[in-house]
């Protein structure tokens, strides 16, 4: 098990600012976390005015993002942020901005010209998510996704639950569309000016 970014893995408060990056990986390990960040884990990150442009090539593994493998810090910021130009093919849980990722606040930001091609939880921004998810004035464009099952133009997999005639289920991201007829949410999201 294999991690693979700038930072591996990260505990401390993460800011970086004004930054243009480049990644590149091709790996036959089986990758558990890999993005600019593999996995964060804080109580807060922010990611400032930055251009990134991140490509992956793997057979197998999970948590791979153009950004954060797997984003779990407590609180986490994106402002101004461009993605771009990159192919990211693995296994499962794969995103334009995060593999997974946990309360997280996207604003101004954009994932463009970029091809996510895995099995499963594969989404424009996020491959899962979990708790709030906050996107505003932010857009996908020129965006290819390809995978088996949960796959979502802005989310592969939301963590939430609906009920529908009393049971209870994940919900299901098809090219973008929620595959419900009447969710309640039991974390917070927000889609604004998309």
């Amino acid at each position: 098990m294999d991690l693979f970014g700038l930072i591996g893995f990260n505990y401390c408060n993460l800011s970086i600012i004004n930054a243009s990056i480049v990644f590149s990986v091709q790996s036959t390990a089986y990758i558990w976390g890999l993005g600019i960040i593999a996995i964060q884990k804080s109580k807060s990150a922010e990611i400032v005015n930055m251009r990134a442009s991140t490509s992956v090539s793997s057979n197998s593994g999970s948590f791979v993002g153009s950004i954060f493998g797997s984003q779990e810090a407590v609180l986490c910021s994106i402002q101004n942020v461009s993605v771009f130009d990159g192919v990211l093919t693995c296994k499962n849980i794969m995103g334009g901005i995060a593999g997974h990722s946990t309360n997280i606040k996207i604003q101004n930001t954009s994932v463009s010209n970029v091809s996510i091609i895995g099995a499963t939880k594969i989404g424009g921004f996020f491959g899962e998510s979990y708790q709030s998810v906050n996107v505003v004035n932010s857009k996908i464009e020129f965006v290819h996704l390809s995978g088996s099952s949960l796959v979502g133009l802005i989310v592969g997999k939301n963590a939430g639950v609906y009920s529908s005639s009393g049971s209870s289920s994940t919900q299901n991201y098809i090219n973008g569309i929620l595959q419900s007829d009447c969710p309640v949410l039991s974390n917070t999201w927000s889609v604004v000016g998309c």
